[in-house]
């Protein structure tokens, strides 16, 4: 069973065979496959071919598939988007978005889902030839902060491209099994946040840490999830319990922006030195933005590199130290420092008491995001960095041998049970006075659950709200557009030495909600909480 990796910038795709984890290199050598897929007078390109022609094809090449699918048309984020792109895009008749492109001189309107599905039918045509027989069962990661109609949209453009969906697996669950596996041989299975045990049937090495944090820095945007690990099972049986405290992606906040950034330096070097301005030239800017991505990678070890651009006959040079790519990386540090800090206080831990950092998505690779992480938790470790890119297609495909019952290097079967819990369909929040929302469990997170959230006292009575958030593919900066409410708490008065009000809230399997709220001394006092309000609200009728 394959793992498949679908980015909005990449594709990747991996196997488990002989207890060994391979991610598969497409025709060209490459084992990251563009999301591209452009039109020529004669023909339909994918990927690297695709990429290749977009500077002198611009119109018919099409990029930004995964971010476009599940979106409608009317999206606030997808309409600030439009005018970076040189492609047509419009609404559909169910209002979906599609791109307008050109083929073999006809017009026509292709759903992003459909030219995603060029992609993976890509990427499996290349699994086919490296198995050397068909597989069309795959293990599919979904990014965490997914809505329900991106979901779909995601299965269907990996049905149309030929892939039988076995599982569907959270992106920072994949990357936390393959973790796991790695650090605890020889087997290890996982159950997340979105209701998933499993259990293996050897005993392993030392347990894994209790908290890790997954950053996933992909190229238009990043997560950063924490997940708890629970202890192993009294049976003696091998069972990792992940369960997601909190998590929280950035859209916009990726490697494609340092590629941009480095790619300005470049042209402001060239234009001192050679009395040359590359910018008008759109082959030329397509062609030095790929030696930056390349420049970049290169500065992940190095400590120079050199950026070669040919234009009009002629070549220009830049050299690149990493104290530049330092430089254009700024923004980008100090956005996943933000994020990272947000989701370990969201989830009511100490950053000391964070003891992994599992790294995905090539733009962890670069050491001033690994070194800004480090400084967030001192005492945590980091893993997979120099296989950032492919550490979530690679965890799908361990997932997938697990499930399916595949042998170990020394013929054991190794064997999982599966275990589907009901999830929250939208995310849970307390609507606090100034219109914010303190999110307190995500969406997808796994029912029965316990959540938390302290909020500043008041000196007179007041309503407290639990409300049921809106989906979005952003989970930074909610408000209480689209939010229904759940349950009202009515709050008298807290006591006038009361630091904090606690606010509760318990999510039975059935969906039943109870939510209470207590007022909180200060440490040392030796006044016992006190109990202010209580509501609970039965479970919805079928």
């Amino acid at each position: 069973m394959l793992g498949l990796d679908v980015g909005n910038t990449s594709c990747m795709v991996a196997v488990r065979r002989q207890d060994a984890l391979e991610t598969i290199a497409n025709e060209q050598g490459h084992r990251a496959t563009p999301c591209v897929v452009g039109y020529s007078e004669v023909e339909t390109l994918v990927g690297d071919a695709a990429q290749g022609q977009m500077a002198r094809n611009p119109r018919n090449t099409v990029t930004d598939l995964l971010f476009m699918l599940g979106r409608s048309f009317d999206d606030a984020k997808l309409q600030e988007k439009l005018a970076g792109w040189r492609f047509g895009v419009s609404a559909s008749a169910e209002g979906g978005v599609q791109v307008e492109v050109t083929v073999k001189g006809e017009a026509k309107q292709v759903p992003a889902a459909r030219l995603l599905s060029l992609v993976v039918a890509d990427v499996r045509g290349a699994a086919d030839a490296f198995i050397g027989s068909p597989v069309k069962e795959v293990v599919l990661a979904v990014p965490p902060a997914f809505s329900e109609a991106q979901r779909e949209a995601l299965l269907e453009a990996a049905r149309m491209g030929g892939m039988r969906v076995k599982h569907m697996i959270s992106s920072p669950l994949a990357a936390a099994l393959l973790y796991s596996h790695t650090t605890c041989l020889p087997s290890v299975t996982a159950m997340a946040s979105e209701g998933l045990t499993a259990d293996s049937a050897k005993s392993c090495a030392p347990a894994a840490p209790a908290y890790l944090l997954v950053v996933d820095v992909g190229g238009s945007s990043t997560s950063v999830t924490l997940l708890q690990r629970g202890a192993p099972p009294s049976d003696g049986s091998v069972a990792d319990n992940f369960c997601t405290l909190a998590s929280e992606t950035a859209v916009g906040l990726g490697g494609s922006e340092v590629d941009l950034k480095l790619r300005q330096h470049v042209l402001k070097d060239i234009k001192r030195r050679s009395r040359m301005d590359l910018s008008d030239n759109g082959r030329a800017m397509a062609r030095l933005l790929s030696a930056c991505e390349a420049c970049k990678r290169s500065l992940a070890t190095g400590t120079q590199a050199t950026v070669t651009v040919e234009a009009d006959g002629a070549d220009y040079f830049c050299n690149v130290t990493r104290a530049v790519l330092d430089s254009t990386s700024v923004a980008l540090c100090n956005g996943v420092v933000e994020l990272a800090t947000r989701v370990i206080a969201q989830a009511g831990v100490q950053p000391s008491d964070v003891s992994a950092i599992v790294l995905a998505g090539g733009g962890a690779r670069t050491l001033c995001v690994q070194s800004a992480l480090s400084a967030v938790a001192p005492s945590a470790s980091l893993h997979f960095a120099s296989t950032a890119e492919e550490v979530v297609a690679r965890g799908a495909a361990l997932y997938g041998a697990l499930v399916s019952g595949a042998d170990n290097a020394d013929g054991v079967r190794q064997s999982a049970r599966i275990e589907k819990r009901p999830l929250l369909q939208r995310a849970l929040g307390v609507l606090l006075a100034d219109g914010s929302v303190h999110v307190l469990a995500a969406a997808r997170s796994a029912m029965p659950l316990a959540c938390a959230a302290a909020v500043a006292p008041t000196s007179s009575a007041h309503v407290l709200r639990v409300v049921e958030l809106a989906e979005s593919g952003d989970t930074r900066g909610r408000n209480a557009d689209g939010a229904r409410g759940v349950l009202e708490l009515e709050v008298p008065p807290a006591p006038q030495d009361a630091v904090a009000i606690e606010v509760q809230v318990n999510v039975a399997a059935d969906g039943a909600v109870a939510a209470s709220c207590t007022a909180r001394f200060a440490e040392g006092s030796e006044k016992e909480p006190v109990l202010l309000a209580a509501v609970d609200v039965p479970a919805p009728a079928d």
